[in-house]
């Protein structure tokens, strides 16, 4: 008999919004999304997500997220450097210097 891990397993759409603490409305509008969307199965009219799956999106989703940026004035080069460390994009306008991670 084949046994499933906790990650193997589905979850419904109720049980990953406890999982995530996220609501399931905001769940199904991640399902629908066009541009990235939350792999689902239906069954009838359940959806079912495989909880690595939703692992994986989420990961995923973060390294899509918007670009960190750091707009400022007056940084020191310390200052521009410790942001690029951390991997925003820092914008001085003082020194008309761009600083990339």
């Amino acid at each position: 008999m084949k046994t499933t891990t906790d990650n193997d397993r589905y979850l419904r759409l109720s049980e990953l919004a406890d999982y995530s603490s996220l609501s399931v409305r905001t769940l199904m509008r991640f399902i629908t999304d066009k541009g990235h969307p939350l792999p689902a199965h239906r069954a009838g009219r359940t959806y079912l997500v495989k909880k690595s799956d939703f692992d994986s999106w989420l990961d995923e989703r973060r390294d899509l997220s918007a670009p960190r940026t750091v707009v400022r004035t007056g940084l020191t080069a310390a200052e521009r450097a410790a942001y690029a460390m951390r991997g925003y994009t820092v914008i001085d306008h003082d020194n008309d210097k761009t600083t990339k991670d």
